[in-house]
């Protein structure tokens, strides 16, 4: 996987909808990078990302706003459950560092 695409599109996430919002998706990249994150772990980070930034939803976020932007909050909210035990304090810190960079 190319992470220099992830990252460019969870960029353009985060400015869309926020810092407050873009962080657990952020968090969950770095997650995904980490080389002691689990396997399993990994699987359900990529489904939660490839969820948030594919066109293709469930229910769409340009037809019916507040629930397309629901499923996908539920989404990371669901992966960043699931694997909140891999979030370390170094993670958390790339990631602010990364949405500070970003402005956010």
């Amino acid at each position: 996987m190319d992470t220099s695409i992830l990252l460019n599109n969870l960029g353009h996430y985060a400015r869309r909808v926020g810092r407050t919002v873009g962080r657990p998706a952020v968090i969950l990249y770095y997650v995904l990078a980490d080389p002691a994150t689990p396997k399993k772990d990994k699987y359900i980070v990529y489904a939660a990302l490839a969820y948030l930034l594919l066109p293709i939803d469930l229910i769409s976020a340009k037809r019916i706003p507040i629930l397309g932007w629901a499923d996908e909050a539920a989404a990371i909210a669901f992966a960043y459950k699931r694997v909140k035990n891999n979030v370390t304090p170094d993670i958390e810190k790339m990631a602010d560092e990364l949405l500070d960079k970003w402005s956010l």
